[in-house]
């Protein structure tokens, strides 16, 4: 067992990263949440509602990732109260974008400061275009 100087040690004398950060998203199934990272910042988190936290940077206070809970639910939801959109999963992978304004149009009275921060989130994920694996409810 290490103590906390040992482990901080060992991390400081991993070799730095080779690649630049690029922007990814994880599904985690036992959880039916997506977790997005736009940047490999240091952040705080901060709940907007049931649905979504956003990660905001603690050095510039953008938005650099979030995190939306009960994925499936809000699939089925759309799929019930709007027959005609389906969230578009091509290869088991699904546009997050995508998932966060059906998130958000699946709240009829969520507030406008609310939504602002929906379509942050969601032009942030297509600007880079990030996508996750997503094993849905189909």
């Amino acid at each position: 067992m290490t103590d906390n100087s040992d482990f901080a040690a060992s991390v400081l004398a991993l070799p730095p990263r080779s690649q630049p950060f690029k922007p990814f998203a994880i599904y985690d199934k036992d959880g039916d949440s997506l977790e997005l990272f736009l940047s490999d910042e240091d952040y705080r988190a901060e709940r907007v509602d049931h649905l979504i936290t956003v990660y905001i940077s603690q050095e510039t206070d953008r938005i650099v990732g979030s995190l939306i809970k009960g994925v499936s639910r809000i699939e089925k939801d759309l799929q019930t109260r709007m027959p005609g959109f389906s969230i578009s999963i091509v290869a088991g992978k699904v546009r997050i974008d995508h998932l966060f304004l059906a998130s958000m149009w699946s709240i009829p009275d969520l507030p406008l400061a609310q939504r602002v921060i929906y379509q942050r989130i969601a032009q942030e994920a297509e600007r880079y275009a990030v996508q996750a694996e997503f094993c849905g409810t189909k």
